[in-house]
């Protein structure tokens, strides 16, 4: 189930499951995107705990390691063999929420897209 929200909506949701349990996991390749989501949540948002990784694989052990209220992926980060890995996190953590963020439209479009034959 996606949805898209907007302005107030967003954010007040987005503190909401960031109060619920204070741990937000950040998985984005790109130093400057990945520290500034963390700043954001931490001061704007509120979040007391914020992992930061680079890889698909450290996620994979960070979400093992302990209870995330959210985890936010960068799609394009190293590691990330396709999409098909999220439906295999939401199998394994049902009750966190997953954002899935990418800063290229053909990137995503190449991404999601199944594949030509």
């Amino acid at each position: 189930k996606s949805c898209i929200l907007r302005g107030s909506t967003r954010e007040s949701m987005a503190k909401r499951i960031v109060d619920q349990i204070g741990a937000v996991l950040v998985v984005e390749d790109f130093p400057v995107v990945r520290e500034g989501l963390a700043r954001f949540l931490k001061g704007r948002m509120g979040a007391r705990t914020v992992v930061e990784v680079e890889r698909f694989d450290d996620a994979m052990k960070e979400l093992e390691k302990q209870k995330f209220a959210l985890a936010i992926f960068d799609l394009g980060v190293p590691g990330l063999a396709g999409p098909q890995e999220f439906a295999k996190v939401r199998r394994r953590w049902p009750k966190m929420k997953l954002v899935v963020l990418s800063g290229s439209t053909a990137r995503a479009a190449r991404r999601f897209s199944p594949p030509e034959r």
